[in-house]
């Protein structure tokens, strides 16, 4: 009886995930430990697997997006209130996206048992973002922009399943832009060594906004503690300029 019940959950097997911080950040590696505890029978465990999620917005529901998945060790025997600790390495893609706004990020570990409910856990983490964005983000704050909200969206004009982005809007507050911009929409997509930032402002006495892109040098990344943000000669902001003319993409982040 013992084993039929716990193939439905009932006295079941036990994970739980013991993260050494809540708080991560994008690109970086953590050491953690799984701690899984018998049930009330005898199972056999396939393997364990993790599930680094959020949820993103479509055009008609709320989904959750897989940011990354894997699975570590090999099938195991966990006897009756046996205990077993396994030592795992967390990567965190540096595309996670960070925990602002309307953003959730959480980390689900699950048994897999065959003929039997699946054992889960659940952590919420919280993530910061990794240099190169932390740089980019710094520099629209010494803009004066101040962010308003974010959330994740379905990728625009992706055919695959599951696809997402987030996005970041900010409001002028202070700076070269205030009174010219009703908002500035920023999607980030960063991989080793380069950042490309779609970047969208809305004006609105302004005709249709269109996404522009800027991509970041990444060698420079890397090694930048201090940024400051210059303009290209020719595209520094006039106080005669409309705020329809303003080139973000003409946006850079240099060192001190």
């Amino acid at each position: 009886m013992k084993r039929i019940l716990s193939r439905v959950g009932v006295g079941s097997a036990r994970v739980d995930t013991v993260l050494p911080k809540t708080t991560l950040t994008a690109g970086e590696s953590v050491e953690a430990e799984v701690h899984v505890e018998g049930g009330s029978a005898e199972q056999e465990v396939d393997a364990i697997y993790f599930a680094l999620l959020t949820r993103y917005k479509t055009d008609d529901s709320t989904r959750t997006g897989v940011i990354d998945k894997f699975q570590v060790a090999d099938p195991f025997t966990i006897g009756p209130d046996e205990e077993k600790t396994f030592p795992i390495t967390i990567d965190v893609p540096v595309d996670t996206p960070v925990t602002v706004g309307r953003t959730n990020v959480w980390l689900e570990t699950g048994l897999d048992i065959d003929w039997a409910v699946d054992p889960d856990d659940e952590d919420p983490v919280q993530i910061e973002p990794g240099p190169q964005l932390s740089t980019f983000l710094d520099a629209l704050d010494l803009l004066g922009f101040t962010l308003r909200t974010a959330e994740c969206e379905k990728a625009p004009g992706s055919i695959f399943s599951g696809a997402f982005v987030q996005e970041l809007e900010f409001v002028s507050r202070s700076g070269p832009f205030s009174g010219k911009l009703d908002e500035l929409e920023v999607v980030p997509t960063e991989t080793e060594g380069r950042l490309e930032v779609k970047l969208k402002s809305t004006v609105a006495a302004a005709s249709s906004p269109k996404w522009r892109t800027w991509t970041s040098d990444g060698h420079s990344f890397r090694s930048r503690t201090r940024a400051r943000v210059g303009w290209n000669r020719n595209s520094a902001p006039k106080s005669s300029d409309t705020p329809e003319s303003l080139d973000f993409v003409s946006l850079q982040i240099r060192r001190k």
